[in-house]
């Protein structure tokens, strides 16, 4: 019988379409109860994700989400919840459950709402657990904010000596920026974006960044070898600038069908250009079409520093700057 179980499931995958006997559902759920009692939650959590597949029925994502929970794994518990969610707010065993979930996955104003809701929808039966959940609450908040506080003292030393290190290091602590408290992370822009030996790419990055937070802070940008002073809530981001739109529709109109491998390697380069020269893109590319012919020039060997043209020698200059940046950064 259970070889004729397993066949049965493994018949369910006809032509990389899965499809489900009715007695699938009932199996998966046995197994995963089975694995609970047996203590193997982690495989518990296989078997209701097997079962939920097929059902998503309120009582097994109660006992999925409590496995999740229970595993450690809090912000899938959360996902497989808020599938769920209003149940999980008018029931008072769900609410319990799902109060911790809120707490562990530090979204605690939401929490307090919810306790808050309970509390006055609740008899008094109940309200000593709504009182030990706030209590786990305030106790979650303080930890989370004191692991918070140390790592953001952490990050902030690894952004005060930046300036001596390589483009990868550098990258990599970006990375570690998103963790930071807001209040950290505005402060760690502000001393990269200010620093004149950190890597334009990284300033752009946290640019990107805090335009996309529509930011309204000032914030002191060193730009090459110029200092200027910075809204990201006033700028645009690299998208929406003209010049980059220009060149790459040029690309794409003109190089992109006759030579694929020339277009793509213009593309990367120019691309490459955009996040050295961000946000004054068009104060070095005066005229884009015309900085997309120096490009292809200077890919073709020809000499660009002989020009006439007092725009066009403005601009070779600035793409020969820009090509001893690229250069430095590939060393």
């Amino acid at each position: 019988m259970a070889r004729l179980s397993f066949e049965n499931e493994r018949m369910g995958e006809t032509m990389g379409e899965r499809v489900d006997f009715p007695k699938n559902y009932e199996i998966y759920v046995k197994k995963a109860v089975r694995k609970m009692q047996e203590g193997n939650t982690k495989e518990a959590c296989r078997w209701f994700e097997e079962a939920y597949k097929i059902r998503q029925e309120t009582s097994l994502n109660a006992m999925y989400t409590a496995a999740m929970y229970e595993i450690g794994k809090f912000e899938e518990a959360k996902e497989i919840a808020d599938d769920k969610k209003e149940a999980y707010e008018s029931h008072d065993y769900l609410s319990s459950l799902y109060i911790q979930i809120l707490t562990k996955t530090h979204r605690f104003l939401e929490a307090e709402h919810l306790i808050q809701k309970k509390r006055n929808q609740s008899d008094d039966s109940l309200k000593e657990q709504w009182e030990m959940l706030d209590v786990s609450l305030d106790q979650e908040r303080i930890r989370f904010e004191k692991q918070q506080k140390l790592q953001d003292q952490k990050l902030m030393k690894e952004v005060a000596s930046l300036e001596n290190q390589s483009f990868a290091h550098q990258t990599a602590v970006l990375k570690k920026m998103q963790d930071l408290s807001k209040s950290s992370y505005s402060a760690a822009a502000k001393e990269i974006l200010s620093n004149p030996s950190i890597n334009e790419i990284v300033k752009t990055t946290i640019l990107e960044e805090l335009i996309q937070k529509n930011d309204k802070d000032r914030f002191e940008l060193s730009w090459f070898d110029k200092k200027r002073s910075i809204v990201p809530s006033e700028l645009r981001s690299l998208e929406e600038h003209l010049a980059v739109k220009t060149i790459r529709k040029e690309l794409d109109e003109k190089i992109s069908q006759q030579d694929p491998i020339l277009f793509q390697t213009m593309e990367q380069e120019t691309n490459l250009q955009f996040l050295l020269i961000f946000p004054y893109i068009e104060e070095v590319i005066t005229d884009p079409e015309s900085w997309l012919k120096l490009c292809l020039d200077q890919y073709e060997g020809r000499d660009i520093s002989q020009q006439e043209d007092p725009k066009m020698k403005k601009m070779s200059c600035w793409l020969e700057r820009i090509n001893r940046e690229i250069n430095q950064l590939m060393n």
